[in-house]
């Protein structure tokens, strides 16, 4: 735990540096490659999984089971060094890169939004699940180009679907798009979502299923605790106090609209097992739209605002690394 926290600490004290912010960037960007590339096959609760891949892979070559992309990396590997680090090295590569160029070139505060990644346990979260986190990383890239620059955004949509075929989701964001977005809608839509989440969730996902798959409307694709509850209504809260107080016609920005789809299928998908991966989707907005709402806040006081913005990802944080989420503790150094 000491270095996730170690790393948190440095992402969280140069989020008022001035100067050098490329370079700090950079130099983050490494230290987390590294960590990446040389963790134990403990760290991570897939990490295991997907050394057994690799090494059936290496026996009998490509699995229909698995993504294509993922299956190019460890058939590369396996051709020219047979080693699994280079597998994570390219699988940290695919995750972290995209979000570099991404945080570098279109974030208003590249520090800030380092510090929200890290700190939603998207770096610590991409240990476990690899190929949806590379996938993730993809989207994001891709969402920025989303008006700019169509055929890059469908390039790198096709990337991320070749990681993780959950990417197919991300294309909801199309059509919400198109619609115009006041505060009262957003309040209304949220209240709503959340109202048909908690209360009519089970009902819809096990009517659905009985037409699917019957074998699937069991009880353990629902949460048994309330601890998803009161963490969505903190969110909620936080998501309207940002809704009031942004300026109107920010809420129609590319990123709002991304940032509002992701609230909303967070109140629809939580009380699900699986709920928080359908979100994570569209939650790489976080990183762009809070320091975009820094800048477009009709309150005055940003410094009060970054404060209040940084101890909520920093809640965020330690819940996660204190229950050791993913079983990314205790770290340690391999080489395969």
């Amino acid at each position: 735990m000491i270095i996730y926290n170690i790393i948190w600490l440095y992402f969280l004290l140069f989020l008022g540096c001035k100067r050098y912010k490329s370079l700090l960037l950079l130099f983050s960007f490494f230290i987390l490659l590294f960590l990446y590339s040389f963790r134990g096959e403990d760290v991570g609760v897939d990490t295991s999984t997907y050394l057994d891949i690799f090494k059936s892979i290496t026996n009998v070559g490509y699995l229909d089971y698995i993504e294509p992309l993922w299956n190019a990396i460890n058939l590369l590997v396996v051709e020219f060094s047979g080693n699994f680090n280079i597998v994570l090295f390219w699988a940290g590569c695919f995750t972290l890169i995209p979000v570099y160029i991404a945080i570098s070139k279109f974030s208003i505060d590249g520090l800030l939004s380092l510090y929200i990644y890290f700190s939603m346990y998207l770096y610590c979260g991409s240990f476990n699940i690899m190929r949806q986190y590379i996938s993730l990383s993809f989207l994001l890239l891709a969402y920025c180009y989303y008006k700019n620059r169509k055929y890059l955004f469908g390039l790198f949509f096709l990337f991320a679907l070749g990681f993780h075929t959950s990417s197919i989701f991300f294309l909801l964001i199309i059509p919400f798009s198109k619609v115009r977005i006041t505060k009262n809608r957003a309040i209304i839509s949220l209240i709503i979502s959340f109202f048909i989440g908690t209360f009519l969730c089970d009902k819809v996902v096990n009517l659905v299923l009985s037409f699917v798959y019957g074998g699937y409307a069991e009880k353990d694709l629902f949460r048994t605790d309330s601890i998803g509850f009161f963490f969505v209504m903190l969110m909620d809260a936080f998501f309207l106090l940002m809704i009031i107080s942004s300026k109107a016609e920010v809420l129609n920005d590319k990123w709002a609209k991304l940032f509002l789809l992701s609230a909303l299928v967070l109140n629809l998908t939580y009380p699900l097992e699986l709920g928080a991966r359908i979100y994570l989707i569209f939650a790489i907005s976080n990183i762009f739209m809070y320091p975009l709402f820094l800048q477009n806040s009709i309150i005055h006081n940003n410094i009060f605002l970054k404060f209040g913005i940084v101890s909520f990802f920093a809640i965020q944080y330690w819940r996660l690394i204190i229950s050791n989420a993913n079983s990314v503790c205790p770290y340690s150094f391999h080489i395969y």
